[in-house]
């Protein structure tokens, strides 16, 4: 599944999902060109603001550097709950500070069939 940041992503409790974060508009926005994707950390907050990480995302996101792609795997969640993604990118260029912009994606569990 892919998604761009102005979605939400719906899903049910036992589902695992990897789905694909497409950064390229975050990249053209970046005021100078020629950076690089080198490192994305994605944490998972529940309504009230608990890091929920642990149990909503297993292992860490991959990245994919040429098509700025970030993949990473959703799982669990309670039914009728909303959770925010929270993806934090480190972008580089020799000679240049470090860009570190971050984005939010809602993740709505529901469960289906009942």
């Amino acid at each position: 599944m892919m998604l761009d940041f102005d979605r939400s992503l719906e899903k049910q409790p036992s589902e695992e999902l990897t789905i694909r974060l497409e950064l390229a508009n975050l990249y053209s926005s970046l005021v100078i060109s020629g950076y690089a994707l080198v490192s994305a950390e994605a944490k998972v907050f529940d309504s009230k603001g608990t890091d929920v990480t642990s149990s909503m995302v297993s292992g860490t996101p991959s990245i994919d550097a040429t098509n700025k792609y970030v993949f990473v795997t959703v799982i669990d969640g309670a039914a009728g709950k909303d959770y925010f993604l929270r993806l934090q990118t480190t972008w580089a260029k020799e000679g240049h500070p470090n860009q570190k912009p971050e984005c939010d994606l809602l993740i709505q569990v529901r469960e289906k069939g009942f």
